[in-house]
């Protein structure tokens, strides 16, 4: 998935904090030479991408030498400095005032959410092949932890993932998902948490975040008393489990290349996963899924079993103004078909699918994303259009990982499991009545026709 300009802007900020909190640690003692040996790696590591990060951006905001002297010395300060400098920053330039308040929110990164664990020694695994190979191997490993689960017990098993490679997976599973790299990402370290939002989705009195009315008022007169509304969202430890099987061959002489197939595959499911559930979920045991939650509007197509163009219309105009700016659409593979065939009425094609190798279709200027889990053409979510910095998703900083050969005894095959917590809840709990006109929603699936 190709990242923006300010998304990488973003991601580099990010990156220079987390680098900057790591060289203060080893100040005192030194300099990054100093640094414990899970530290050192995340450092070296952050180094890479870093570097990797900045290259890829426009010559004008490059850091270049500023950035080369600070790897060296492990000092960030003058780089961070720097960004905090007012006037126009070239570091973490996001254009617009709307740009720059979507992608100022609090970063989503492992880092970003826990801080205070990124950095724990656990544990002196060569790599994540060598975790693998001593769990695999099912003998006594004083290396391997068994962590109490986010949920409160340790008691259906699995041995910690250490927090580098949970890190990695995790920033991996973000970055390929498309909520998990939208959303407004929360810590989930406990059995349930509550975010606050604001409870001011009916403005049919002109009042705004609950309570707020904006009056002109004689200069002796005196002023009402007003009141802000809050609400608590909810988010619990949901565990989301993967289950595969590995011929013992292949589990106990494991390469390499195998490992890193591994994670490849984890990273992939996970995010698949999340997406799937934040999209279809019915929140029971789950996340509360966009189609079915009730803040959602279904817009009712003029044709059954197609998509047109006054489909597309008539969904973007139910979209409350504030879900507009980083609106994306959802959508089943089989809705391209109709999309491509949309014509107006003088029989011209109205859309064509990107011509450019890592880019995102575009329908009405907003990028296009296909899910082959969704409802299929002509069903309620077949395509969606929604903002999904206005879902809140939470994350757990554990990964847990078991494997038995008990399943596949006879099959001398090795059962594994690794188990995530998360959860997600739109942080609208009802469609926005606005003072004038039809209600507006953070999101706007497609639906059956009317009477069907």
């Amino acid at each position: 998935m190709a990242q923006t300009l300010m998304e990488k802007l973003q991601d580099r900020a990010a990156l220079i904090e987390e680098m900057a909190a790591l060289g203060n640690e080893a100040k005192e003692r030194g300099g990054v030479r100093h640094l414990n040996k899970a530290q050192s790696a995340i450092f070296m590591a952050r180094c890479a991408k870093l570097t990797a990060l900045d290259n890829s951006l426009p010559v004008e905001y490059q850091l270049g030498s500023k950035l080369v002297e600070a790897q060296r010395t492990g000092d960030f300060g003058e780089v961070m400095a720097a960004l905090d400098e007012p006037g126009p920053r070239p570091y973490t330039n996001y254009g617009s005032n709307q740009e720059r308040d979507m992608f100022e929110a609090r970063p989503r990164s492992f880092r970003a959410l826990f801080p205070e664990i990124a950095t724990r020694d656990d544990g002196d695994f060569e790599n994540f092949g060598d975790f693998f190979n001593a769990v695999v191997s099912g003998r006594h490993d004083p290396r391997l932890s068994v962590r109490a689960h986010v949920a409160g017990t340790g008691s259906k098993g699995g041995f910690a993932v250490p927090t580098r490679y949970t890190e990695s997976l995790l920033d991996a599973i973000i970055e390929e998902s498309i909520f998990l790299s939208r959303a407004q990402l929360e810590p989930l370290d406990a059995i349930e948490v509550e975010v606050p939002a604001w409870s001011d989705l009916n403005q049919e009195d002109g009042s705004l975040y609950g309570g707020f009315i904006a009056r002109w008022e004689g200069e002796d007169s005196e002023s009402s008393e007003q009141e802000a509304a809050l609400r608590m969202v909810s988010l619990k430890a949901h565990d989301l489990r993967l289950y595969t099987s590995l011929s013992n061959r292949l589990a106990y002489y494991s390469k390499p290349g195998m490992t890193e197939q591994l994670m490849t595959a984890l990273r992939r499911t996970v995010s698949h996963g999340v997406d799937v559930a934040v999209m279809t979920g019915d929140g029971v045991g789950k996340p509360q899924g966009v189609i079915t939650a009730p803040s959602t509007i279904a817009y009712n197509r003029a044709t059954a079993s197609d998509v047109t163009w006054e489909d597309i219309s008539g969904m973007i105009g139910r979209l409350h103004s504030g879900a507009l700016a980083d609106a994306i659409w959802i959508a089943n593979p089989t809705v391209l078909t109709p999309l491509m065939r949309m014509k107006d009425e003088e029989g011209h094609l109205l859309w064509q699918g990107s011509a450019v190798e890592g880019q995102p279709d575009r329908l009405a200027g907003k990028p296009v994303f296909y899910r082959d889990r969704l409802p299929a053409l002509g069903t309620k979510g077949d395509l969606t259009i929604v903002s999904p910095k206005h879902y809140i998703l939470g994350l757990s900083p554990d990964m847990f990982v078991d494997t038995s050969d008990a399943p596949g005894w006879f099959k001398h095959r090795h059962s594994l499991r690794a188990i995530i917590y998360a959860d997600g809840q739109p942080a609208w709990p009802t469609p926005y009545t606005p003072p004038n006109g039809d209600p507006l929603s953070w999101a706007v699936t497609l639906a059956e026709p009317s009477g069907s």
